[in-house]
């Protein structure tokens, strides 16, 4: 029966995204809090760490579908959030993850000091 769900977060995470492709936000948001819970349990910490990495994003286009107080849980401010994942994403050799937490912390400085990011 492991077997069967060693795999299960990955279902999650994929449910999660196409829910939220889909303008089914609270079902996306229900989905990825599983989806990183079974992860956290099965210390599977590259899914994890997309996870994450996926839950910011969504938090910063959708502000109201994440409740303060998960986005606080979560994350804390947005910069230990951004230094979380980019050493979890380091040390994981995620690339990718890396990338896109490098793009959002630039992005964050940039608002910052009032450039357009857009």
């Amino acid at each position: 029966m492991n077997r069967d769900r060693s795999n299960y977060q990955y279902a999650l995470l994929n449910v999660a995204i196409l829910q939220a492709d889909f303008g089914c936000l609270s079902e996306a948001m229900a989905a990825m809090d599983e989806c990183i819970a079974t992860a956290r349990e099965n210390k599977d910490f590259p899914c994890l760490n997309f996870s994450l990495s996926w839950l910011y994003h969504f938090r910063n286009i959708h502000p109201g579908e994440m409740d303060d107080e998960a986005g606080q849980s979560v994350f804390g401010s947005e910069r230990t959030g951004l230094a979380f994942l980019k050493e979890k994403a380091k040390e994981g050799k995620m690339w990718s993850v890396l990338s896109s937490t490098l793009l959002n912390e630039a992005n964050l400085s940039l608002s910052k000091v009032g450039v357009p990011t857009s």
